[in-house]
């Protein structure tokens, strides 16, 4: 019980300090299998909550459909996840999002390891291309996460991802996620 209280009160005080990008590994979801996520996350001391769902869509591919309530207005995005590599894992995400007027399109490249029974670590690049009242932008990021199983279906999860354009802001998160 005191290693879960640690971990909030780690994902919480982090929240604190620093809008969350990935918040998923690079495990694709089984044909049929259902997530359910939520993070509160902070970009530049700007508060947010996001929630996911995932669907195993097909051998080989889900569906990742995300709605963040932000303080810069709604985000609803959509991606579709495929692996490269089983060993390790290794997957491309591609998709798109409209949030304060801005659309966009998103590509991810993420790698994940575990690193214990119940702990992994995934990082990678996530990239967008977003469009707004005719100009373009390109922001861009590093990403690094832990996530821990506490349940056979319920895992914790905290993510810090750095800017790597002038274009993007460091973003840190943090949340649960419940597999069905």
């Amino acid at each position: 019980m005191k290693t879960l209280q640690r971990i909030f009160i780690f994902i919480f005080l982090g929240i604190l300090s620093v809008s969350a990008q990935v918040l998923n590994d690079a495990k694709v979801l089984s044909q049929g299998r259902l997530n359910i996520g939520i993070a509160p996350v902070s970009t530049g001391g700007n508060f947010g909550l996001y929630t996911d769902l995932g669907y195993g869509i097909a051998r080989g591919m889900d569906l990742d459909v995300i709605i963040g309530f932000l303080q810069g207005g709604t985000y609803v995005g959509a991606n579709l996840e495929f692996p490269l590599s089983y060993q390790p894992n290794i997957s491309l995400a591609v998709g798109g999002h409209s949030v304060g007027g801005t659309a966009g399109i998103d590509g991810t490249f993420n790698l994940s390891f575990q690193v214990g029974n119940s702990v992994g670590i995934y990082g990678g690049i996530d990239v967008d291309v977003n469009f707004n009242n005719g100009t373009t932008t390109l922001p861009a990021w590093a990403f690094i996460a832990m996530n821990a199983r506490i349940r056979s279906n319920i895992e914790l999860f905290i993510e810090v991802d750095p800017a790597l354009s002038d274009d993007a802001s460091s973003i840190f998160g943090g949340g649960l996620k419940i597999y069905l």
